[in-house]
């Protein structure tokens, strides 16, 4: 006998018909599941539609958190950062053809321009005031001073005469000059030039006017000699540690944001002379003299500087690393809640190896954030502990002892403020609405409260590391793309307040933020469609038009990728379950329309190109 159901009336076609792409009459169950004896899955459907819409709205958090980790990941990360000179723009190699033959004339011409003293006076501001970024890759700074002397006199030399040796200790010194000049104040920058005594009419511009175009232009110039000098050395045949040292020292300008594709190579011989030279054995051990024990501390240094560049510049164009050889810091902190009697405020014996353990927790977190998956509670409470003990030894640094403490202590305490946001995006997304969504909005702002006291203490350099611009591009993709559906004055505030921070005098040159900026006012503009735009009998809403548009901007860029089927996020899962509009073709081609204008309006491929190439 057959049972007899009491239909009611849905407000939605079943999840059955959905994913059958049939025509659903509403009911409960409904004629089609009757006909194939599925009422009983048609039935669970509506159920749990209903427990759905009663519960709390953690389900579309997840898909929101969904959302924007894989449109951060393919359209900022991917589309500005990785994919930079990508085929955006019309006759590109010719354009890449042009541009290497300008950089290698401008390159040639600062060889010649440089003078001893302003090479002398650059290299004393990144001693004073930037060793931070590179003390700990050198066993002796002052050897610096001699190698550049004996630049000097091998300027004199002629060149058939230069060893590997030569060329390679002229590369990293270079690298150090491109340090100074891409982290100097302009102010700076203009006083060294004129008590330099620089040939100004050789230059294309005033010594005293200088502006951060120029900077720009002299940064890529002393770049492209330090890795001129690589190419000279046949780095690739002479496996030396120099080689290392010269990226390390680029890494922490804009080279990983200009090119991406050739830091990512430069970056991958480096990973391989690491395991050459076996930079990773330092364990101390009884039998080692003392020269040893100083050599082993000088490749700890290089090979965690090494694991956090590795780490940073992780991406879908990166196929190769070496971090993961390093074990989570988690165990550490497992280890130190059985010991409670351990002193866990003690100080880390070297700066790399304290960022390397920052940088680790960041690593801890993000695979959580990236694969979309639901973290233990355990996991975030010992993250959070570990953090909470670092942020205590960030500020018992003594910040008033010298500009690169100063310096120090910024770069471990803005990273740590980011693992924050993370782990409180994470609760806000899996556990607790309330208590996260503060906590989200209050990292957010104390990372831009840091940058701001950067710029007002006189450290703006430092808001110009590649990792913090990373940080500036995420956050404010967040608010941005939580600015569309979310109604919160405050993310408002936070999305405009991430915006005018890209405008602050260190920032408002670099052309990774300006496409982020740009981006981020596109998506911003979605806002006017989400409210106006109702799209009836669309079960989960994924079928409105605005998700249609972020849809396409990752699926624009994916058939640009090699390895599209090699990626998996959760938002690709998202969308198969984005209804047809078959039964509606009247709304379908008003949806279609709707997603066309505002294509054609905010063109992603034209952000991109004009970004790409200013």
């Amino acid at each position: 006998m057959i049972p007899q159901y009491k239909p009611t009336q849905s407000k939605g076609p079943c999840l059955i018909c959905v994913k059958r792409k049939v025509k659903c009459d509403r009911e409960v169950p409904c004629i089609n599941c009757v006909k194939r004896g599925e009422q009983d899955k048609c039935i669970s459907s509506h159920k749990g539609a209903l427990n759905k819409a009663k519960a709390s709205s953690t389900g579309n958090r997840q898909e929101y958190l969904a959302l924007w980790t894989s449109y951060y990941t393919w359209v900022f990360d991917y589309g500005l950062w990785e994919q930079n000179g990508q085929n955006w723009a019309k006759k590109r190699h010719d354009k890449t053809r042009w541009d290497w033959k300008v950089q290698t004339e401008r390159s040639d011409f600062w060889i010649n321009l440089l003078n001893s003293e302003m090479s002398f006076k650059l290299l004393d501001y990144s001693v004073q005031r930037l060793g931070a970024l590179f003390f700990g890759i050198l066993n002796d700074v002052g050897e610096l001073y001699v190698e550049l002397e004996d630049y000097w006199t091998r300027s004199k030399v002629p060149r058939h005469e230069f060893t590997p040796e030569n060329y390679l200790w002229n590369a990293l010194i270079w690298s150090i000059l491109t340090l100074a000049v891409y982290h100097a104040p302009l102010s700076t920058l203009e006083t060294i030039m004129l008590e330099s005594q620089l040939d100004a009419i050789q230059l294309d511009f005033k010594i005293n006017e200088l502006t951060e175009q120029t900077r720009t232009e002299v940064v890529n110039a002393f770049r492209g000699v330090s890795l001129q000098m690589l190419h000279r050395a046949n780095f690739m045949a002479f496996p030396d540690v120099k080689t290392i040292q010269t990226y390390l020292v680029l890494a922490s300008t804009s080279f990983p944001m200009d090119e991406p594709a050739l830091a990512n190579s430069l970056l991958t011989q480096c990973l391989h002379l690491a395991k050459y030279l076996e930079l990773d054995l330092f364990r101390p051990s009884v039998a080692d003299t003392t020269d040893m024990r100083l050599v082993k501390l000088a490749c700890e240094k290089i090979w965690y500087r090494l694991c956090v560049h590795d780490y940073w510049q992780s991406g879908i164009n990166k196929l190769l690393s070496v971090h993961e050889i390093n074990n989570s810091l988690l165990s550490h902190a497992a280890f130190l809640m059985d010991k409670p009697n351990i002193d866990v405020y003690q100080s880390e014996d070297t700066f790399e190896a304290f960022l390397w353990k920052v940088v680790s927790l960041d690593r801890d977190i993000d695979k959580y954030v990236h694969t979309q998956t639901k973290p233990p509670l355990k996991t975030l409470d010992a993250v959070q502990r570990q953090v909470d003990i670092f942020l205590h030894k960030a500020q018992a640094l003594d910040v008033k002892s010298s500009a690169s403490v100063r310096c120090e202590s910024f770069i471990i305490s803005f990273l740590l403020n980011a693992i924050n946001w993370k782990i409180s995006n994470l609760t806000y997304t899996y556990y607790d609405q309330k208590t996260g969504h503060v906590k989200l909005y209050q990292f957010s702002t104390v990372m831009v409260a840091q940058i701001l006291q950067n710029t007002k203490t006189g450290m703006g350099f430092l808001n110009k590391l590649p990792f913090v611009i990373k940080n500036i591009a995420a956050t404010l993709s967040f608010h941005s793309l939580c600015f569309i559906f979310d109604t919160s004055a405050l993310n408002e505030q936070l999305a405009f307040d991430l915006t005018e921070i890209c405008e602050i005098l260190e920032l408002k040159n670099n052309k990774f933020l300006k496409g982020a900026c740009a981006l981020a006012e596109r998506l911003r503009e979605l806002r006017n469609i989400w409210r106006k735009v109702r799209v009836v009998d669309d079960g989960e809403g994924f079928g409105h038009p605005v998700y249609k548009i972020l849809q396409n901007d990752m699926l624009f860029l994916k058939e640009n990728s090699r390895r599209q089927n090699r990626l998996f996020l959760k938002w690709d899962q998202v969308r198969d379950r984005i209804p047809s509009n078959e039964d509606d073709d009247k709304q379908g081609r008003d949806i279609t329309l709707i997603v066309e204008n505002f294509e054609k309006t905010f063109s992603l491929r034209r952000i991109l190109a004009q970004y790409q190439y200013s």
